[in-house]
């Protein structure tokens, strides 16, 4: 069975998808390996020789920062994803935003000291982003597209392309059951597939012992605290 998968590789997840693709293949799966690469040049090149197709986020992003501010594109991605999607993709990098994983501490970039020398640079680079994936997933067709998380403008932008082009997605969630992961499809972390689960079991008549329903009871009324 031959697929295509397309996965956002960063520095930390560049080694895991080869060990994805050799399992999948053990499996009986021919895969297709597309990319985008964020990271040194070095991590780059390195996918280069062991994927089919990589882009690099790098040379893409010289590209965005000197595009000019489009007012129809603008409008264009707006009635697509909405306002709200695209100031989530300006929050989520570290940037162009304040940034998920850094607990909107900022660090210096040379993207960064453009971006404070033209406030309109951000949502130039999010339209071209936006762009770019349109085009990219819209050429390839792949059947999954795979992050190992979303922290950045790129990966969450590719959570939502994808979604629009009804392309299935796919991140891994943390999890409390020894070092395992869930896969999940949500671009914010709600675990859709558990999500599902409860409501496909809270649409059946199904009989709970007590000490099942008193610990459901219990759990539902710490809707205010901090679970991890």
């Amino acid at each position: 069975m031959k697929k295509k998968i397309y996965f956002y590789l960063a520095p930390v997840f560049v080694e895991l998808p080869n060990k994805i693709v050799h399992n999948l293949s053990k499996d009986g799966y021919t895969i297709t390996t597309n990319g985008l690469v964020a990271g040194s040049k070095k991590d780059y090149l390195k996918s280069k020789k062991l994927f089919n197709n990589v882009k690099y986020l790098d040379d893409l992003e010289k590209k965005f920062i000197t595009s000019k501010y489009n007012l129809s594109k603008v409008k264009y991605f707006r009635k697509i994803f909405g306002d709200e999607a695209l100031y989530r993709i300006i929050i989520a990098d570290r940037h162009i935003g304040k940034g998920y994983v850094t607990g909107c501490e900022q660090f210096p970039s040379n993207l960064r000291k453009i971006v404070k020398k033209n406030n309109l640079l951000p949502v130039i680079y999010v339209v071209e982003l936006l762009e770019f994936l349109l085009k990219e997933f819209k050429n390839i067709k792949p059947d999954l597209v795979f992050c190992y998380t979303i922290a950045a403008a790129p990966s969450l932008a590719m959570a939502l392309v994808a979604k629009h082009l009804k392309i299935k997605f796919a991140t891994f969630g943390p999890t409390r059951v020894y070092d395992r992961t869930s896969v999940d499809s949500s671009d914010n972390f709600s675990l859709d597939i558990i999500s599902q689960k409860f409501k496909e079991i809270k649409n059946k008549k199904i009989k709970i012992d007590n000490q099942a329903r008193k610990y459901l009871m219990d759990f539902r009324k710490k809707t205010n605290e901090i679970r991890f």
